[in-house]
Parts: C-alpha cells; structure tokens; sequence
C-alpha cells in the first residue's frame, strides 16, 4: 500500500521525535548534555549507574526503532508476480487460467520441436493480461538456430493463444547450449 503525503509527514515528524529523544536520554546519560541539564539527570537518574545505564538504552532503542521505521519506510517492495491470467469475464464471472497451467502448455509446445534437447520457461503476465515467455533452450547440435528459434517461437505463441485463450504478446528465445555450449540470444 503507497502512503499517502499526510502519512509521510506524520510518519516524519515521528521520527525527528524518536530521534531527538533517543540523542537527548544518550546524551544526558553519557554526559555531553549533563551539565546543561543537571536538575533532569538527577531526577532521571538518581545518581545511580543502574539508572544511567537504562535511560541510556532507551535512548539506543529509540534511536533503533526509527532507523528501522525508516528504512522500511524508504524500501519499495515490487508487488508479487501473479499466479493466474484473466481468460474471460462472463456473466457468471471471470475465468482465469494458473500461471503453472499455462507454463505446461509452453513446455508441451516447445519440446515437440524435434531440434529441442532441453527447455526452462518462465512466464511474465503483462499490464494488459497478455503474456510474455521467455525461453531457455538446449538445442541439438545439428540445429539450424534460426530456423529452429523461429519455429518454437511460432509453435509455443500458436499453441498457448489456441489452447488457452490467452494473448501472447512475446516469445524470448535465449539459446543456452548448443553442441559446444554457446549461448545466443534471439529475439
């Protein structure tokens, strides 16, 4: 959830606060700001070590809490990759389709080309519900790359958008071995 600029301020001055309690209590404990506050040190403190050492852990938590509310605030985490597609919406509802399904369909598709020796696949859902597959492919080492890239992207882009329904917007191909164990990239 994105924080709105009234949260920001708040969470801000929030903040500022811990931090200046959390260098006044360190800095009255360890004594920099003991002579200018020698009535709240006696107070606070009593005179007793025990008492020293508290108020300057508290000060070291605080300081603590809000380094890390801060950086939690700064991390940005990316939302989570979806594990369905939208197929359709009827009147019932809508239909989707699991991410794990549609990846089988990819595998299927793209070994039935006879010149495939190995294949991972990995499949993006876009903005706009089409997919984007991305290929990693061991091909045999007689296999005429581009010929054989192009035909598994055909074969894998036919195959999914007639099987599932579902829009294929790109086939990456990246070649990983091939006989000796070159790597190319076709797009």
């Amino acid at each position: 959830m994105k924080m709105k600029w009234f949260d920001r301020v708040l969470l801000a001055l929030m903040l500022i606060l811990f931090i200046g309690i959390g260098v006044f209590a360190i800095g009255i404990a360890l004594g920099p700001l003991r002579p200018v506050f020698e009535s709240f040190y006696a107070v606070m403190t009593n005179g007793l070590w025990a008492n020293v050492l508290i108020l300057c852990a508290v000060g070291l938590v605080m300081l603590l809490i809000a380094m890390r509310v801060m950086y939690a605030s700064c991390v940005h985490r990316s939302a989570p990759m979806p594990t369905t597609v939208l197929l359709k919406t009827t009147d019932n509802g809508t239909i989707r389709v699991a991410i794990s399904a549609i990846d089988s369909m990819v595998q299927r598709a793209a070994r039935s080309a006879p010149s495939v020796r190995d294949l991972t696949s990995r499949i993006l859902v876009m903005d706009n519900d089409a997919l984007a597959i991305q290929l990693r492919v061991t091909f045999a080492p007689d296999a005429v790359l581009s010929e054989a890239t192009a035909q598994v992207q055909a074969d894998v882009k036919e195959y999914v958008q007639t099987h599932a329904g579902v829009p294929v917007q790109e086939v990456q191909v990246f070649v990983e071995a091939m006989g000796n164990g070159t790597a190319v990239r076709v797009e």
